[in-house]
């Protein structure tokens, strides 16, 4: 049985707790999943958030992307 892996990385980014929670709700409806915490930058909130799927899912990389 293959393993779930991380296949996309977005980080959402919002002026305010509200907006943070209506944004990552709307993430959350696409399939997008957070990791890690909120974490304040300059001002504006930051939350990441993640796809899983399976590693064949994972898009092709450009021709300068190591992969690691």
């Amino acid at each position: 049985m293959e393993e779930n892996h991380i296949v996309d990385y977005a980080v959402v980014v919002s002026s305010g707790a509200q907006g943070m929670v209506a944004d990552v709700k709307a993430h959350l409806s696409e399939g997008w999943q957070p990791i890690g915490g909120v974490t304040m930058i300059m001002g504006a909130y930051c939350q990441s958030v993640v796809k899983y799927g399976l590693r064949d899912e994972l898009p092709p990389q450009k021709p300068n992307e190591e992969q690691s």
